[in-house]
């Protein structure tokens, strides 16, 4: 099991890991660190766990992960307003996971809207936020991390879309070495975002874009359309052509099915 002194170790961040809880099992990343928020634990916590018995992804989904093979783990963070804009935050945490798993890797990462890490077309990341507001502010931000690192087996509803670092890389990945990368990639980018807002962050994700000017199939409500993707919008929506004409979609309201 990968330990809190591991991931501690040499870190070398100001905020962010100051605090870290590790698990063999929790059912998900995502509501310890919920209960630890309302609770009042400080923003930078990180949670990990070996394995999640309830791991999820974007609108419902499961997510599978063998145990003691992956890195998956939750952040906390307490945005101010200026910045607490879940769905451009998602692209903050899609930038700065693409870039630690550059670093350790020396792979090329892909970016698919709104929330995945591909390598070569097949996924091997899910990021999954949720926010916690009262009122009209926003307390607390909950970032999920799921990273397929060392599994090299998936299920069959899975062949031929998901994949891992250690089968694209054809080697094991050091898997402390990735989520300390992973924590001071996130919080370089987060103190940037204070200053110079998420201008610097679309244009690092569009650069790694692999949607556009491609057709796409999307769920919107029930209603499946086909669109021609064009553009990124500076609010984080994507921007289809359907039918000569142009369709905003956000990510709480579609899902992307297939890239044709």
């Amino acid at each position: 099991m990968i330990s809190q002194a591991q991931i501690r170790r040499d870190l070398g961040t100001k905020n962010f890991g100051k605090k870290v809880f590790t698990f063999d099992t929790l059912d998900s990343t995502n509501n310890c660190v919920k209960v630890l928020a309302n609770a009042g634990l400080e923003e930078g916590l990180v949670v990990y766990s070996e394995y999640q018995s309830a791991g999820r992804g974007r609108v419902g989904r499961t997510w599978e992960s063998e145990e003691a093979k992956n890195v998956l783990f939750s952040l906390l963070l307490r945005p101010p307003e200026t910045i607490a804009q879940i769905n451009l935050l998602t692209f903050y945490v899609a930038v700065s996971i693409s870039e630690a798993v550059e670093t350790v890797t020396g792979l090329t990462v892909e970016c698919k809207w709104p929330n995945d890490l591909t390598h070569e077309g097949k996924k091997f990341c899910g990021i999954l936020l949720e926010a916690s507001s009262q009122q009209t502010s926003t307390d607390f931000v909950v970032v999920g991390v799921g990273l397929n690192v060392n599994q090299t087996k998936f299920s069959s509803t899975l062949q031929g879309k998901a994949t891992s670092l250690k089968n694209q890389c054809r080697k094991e990945i050091n898997r402390v070495a990735l989520i300390q990368e992973c924590i001071r990639c996130l919080e370089k980018r987060y103190m940037n975002l204070s200053t110079d807002g998420f201008a610097d962050v679309l244009e690092a994700w569009k650069s790694r874009c692999i949607m556009f000017n491609k057709t796409i199939r999307i769920d919107h409500h029930g209603m499946f359309i086909s669109g021609l993707v064009k553009r990124l919008d500076p609010d984080g929506a994507l921007v289809v052509v359907s039918h000569n004409k142009e369709i905003r979609l956000l990510a709480g309201d579609v899902t992307v099915i297939e890239t044709l």
